[in-house]
């Protein structure tokens, strides 16, 4: 069992990881719009592009639940914020997750309230335990494998969303980002193209106004 030392530093780490988690499958999630099985998903952040999960042993129950546990709360949690903001909302079961156009019907609850289980049961961290061992390797090895972006980049970056060079709003990037993505959606007949090309200029600007923090 972990001591009080470990357990609070834990604590005060997952917030990081989550929003970690939330950015990274917000933007893998836009980059596969017909949706992606728990498995692939996990694989994808196992890679280099994103380096957040470390090797998972899936035929090891007690490995495999803590890392299961924090990807669905993160995406419990996207579809909240999806829902909140209109526009969108996420699907979520283990042999597919998809980010579909559109609010959930009229008088569809939002994820966090009681009367969707399963949302209940994610959104609540007292359903995860997690040595805070783990949880610094993780946000180690991300932070590692994200370096800042060149002014090169970065302006193509700000071209490809419209904004101003440099940025400086993360809320005012993450909105531009959010009306480009659904305008250009290839379900509303916009070209894939162009959505790639906005999916990778956010994590462009995101990644610098991170390091820019």
């Amino acid at each position: 069992m972990p001591n009080n030392a470990a357990e609070s530093t834990a604590h005060r780490a997952i917030p990081e990881l989550v929003s970690v988690l939330e950015v990274a499958l917000e933007q893998i999630l836009r980059s596969h719009p017909a949706g992606l099985s728990e498995h692939a998903l996990l694989k994808i952040l196992q890679a280099p592009d994103w380096n957040i999960l470390e090797p998972i042993n899936f035929r090891e129950p007690a490995a495999l639940y803590p890392v299961h546990f924090l990807v669905f709360h993160a995406l419990y949690r996207l579809r909240t914020t999806l829902i909140s903001e209109g526009g969108e909302t996420l699907h979520i079961n283990a042999l597919n997750i998809i980010l579909r156009p559109g609010a959930p019907p009229s008088g569809t609850s939002l994820p966090d309230h009681g009367d969707d289980p399963l949302a209940e049961f994610y959104l609540d961290l007292h359903n995860l335990r997690l040595e805070s061992n783990v949880i610094e390797s993780m946000l180690d090895d991300f932070w590692q494998g994200i370096q800042r972006p060149s002014d090169d980049a970065l302006k193509q970056a700000c071209d490809d969303l419209e904004l101003d060079w440099p940025p400086q709003d993360a809320r005012a990037a993450n909105l531009q980002f959010r009306r480009l993505a659904m305008l250009h959606h290839p379900d509303r007949g916009g070209k894939p193209g162009r959505l790639q090309s906005i999916n990778h200029a956010i994590a462009v600007v995101r990644r610098h106004l991170r390091h820019a923090g």
